[in-house]
């Protein structure tokens, strides 16, 4: 898939795949997508909403989510890890592409900066500083 081209979506299979892991997590995958956004917003919108429910779904899809804060420090350091050491993050309508491929090097270089910026916010137990109208 070429960048700039139009992105095949399947919203049926995005929402399909979403409520499945939603279940088996007992309701938590959807309320941690909706933290890290709140977190995402307070902090300027600087990764894309989508990237973020792909992130949560996989890295979630074989840890547990079992509380809150651990849940934030865990995705944070996946997330720096997928974005920093594997670069591929799989699109969920053609596989074998990553969703990364839809965005520039420095874009994603920016996305990883923030994401250790807050993963060190995180770890040191600064969630005022993630969550500043929480």
């Amino acid at each position: 898939m070429e960048r700039g081209a139009p992105k095949k979506l399947n919203p049926k299979l995005e929402e399909q795949a979403l409520s499945e892991l939603d279940k088996k997590q007992n309701g938590k995958i959807t309320k941690l997508i909706i933290l890290l956004k709140y977190w995402n917003f307070n902090w300027g919108k600087p990764i894309k909403g989508y990237l973020i429910e792909r992130l949560v779904e996989y890295i979630f899809e074989k840890i547990e989510v079992q509380s809150w804060n651990q849940a934030v420090k865990t995705l944070l350091n996946r997330a720096n890890y997928i974005l920093d050491k594997e670069k591929f993050l799989p699109d969920r309508v053609v596989n074998q592409y990553s969703v990364f491929d839809e965005y520039p090097s420095n874009k994603l270089k920016d996305f990883l900066e923030i994401l250790i910026e807050a993963e060190n916010y995180a770890q040191k137990g600064k969630w005022e500083d993630l969550f500043s109208d929480l």
